[in-house]
């Protein structure tokens, strides 16, 4: 790619690179352009964190698992964006407190940790962008945590068939949905022979009105939400 398409590539993906070409440029001279296969691991709990990604496309999974082999997902990172932990990670000089894996194929630049350092300290442009992601990176984990502690599993299901649904349908397997690493705040898997529409059966049962009905078809999922 010649240089004036990639930092086009880059300042689409990052906005707030347009005003800045002397940043751009750097980042664009030092950064290692990458392109990872889906469900390829980037960090694993543990590893030191040599480089921070900047993320062009595709979309990455943040999240923690148990010794037991459960998983919750913190959030994800998609163009434009870059791992708040990672970042955290390098300015600590700690080690990278969970798993991060790609959801989807990924095309990213992997900047050297000792450049991330000097270019915070030397762009004020960067340090809001780190700060501004921060910020938002909290109130999503507090919205998480909120959802995990108080919300209710159909619930739950319903908002992740409904985000992820196009059209207001879903190519997904009951078993796939079941999976905890699946559903926002992770959770257990449907009991057998329920499949996806299991919690949204039990909460009928239980009586009174759910905020959330499922409907499941035989190649894809449909969900509506109704009051």
């Amino acid at each position: 790619r010649s240089m004036v398409k990639q930092a086009a590539e880059l300042t689409g993906a990052f906005p707030f690179l347009k005003n800045e070409p002397e940043l751009a440029g750097r980042i664009l001279e030092k950064g290692l352009r990458q392109r990872l296969p889906a469900d390829a691991a980037i960090y694993r709990e543990g590893d030191l964190c040599a480089m921070i990604a900047l993320v062009l496309a595709g979309e990455i999974r943040v999240f923690k698992a148990s010794e037991s082999g459960r998983e919750i997902t913190l959030y994800e990172i998609g163009p434009g964006d870059t791992c708040i932990l990672n970042a955290s990670c390098i300015l600590a000089n700690t080690k990278y407190p969970a798993n991060a894996v790609t959801r989807t194929e990924v095309e990213a630049l992997l900047l050297p940790a000792a450049e991330f350092r000097r270019l915070l300290s030397h762009h004020p442009a960067l340090q809001h962008f780190v700060f501004a992601l921060l910020s938002q990176r909290l109130v999503s984990v507090m919205s998480l945590l909120e959802e995990v502690v108080f919300g209710r599993m159909d619930e739950r299901l319903a908002d992740y068939l409904l985000e992820r649904s196009e059209n207001g349908r879903l190519a997904v397997t009951h078993q796939t949905i079941a999976r905890p690493r699946h559903l926002p705040g992770g959770g257990e898997p449907a009991p057998e022979g329920h499949g996806a529409a299991g919690p949204c059966a039990a909460r009928s049962q239980r009586g009174g009105a759910p905020r959330a009905w499922c409907r499941v078809m035989n190649l894809s999922d449909k969900v509506t939400r109704q009051k």
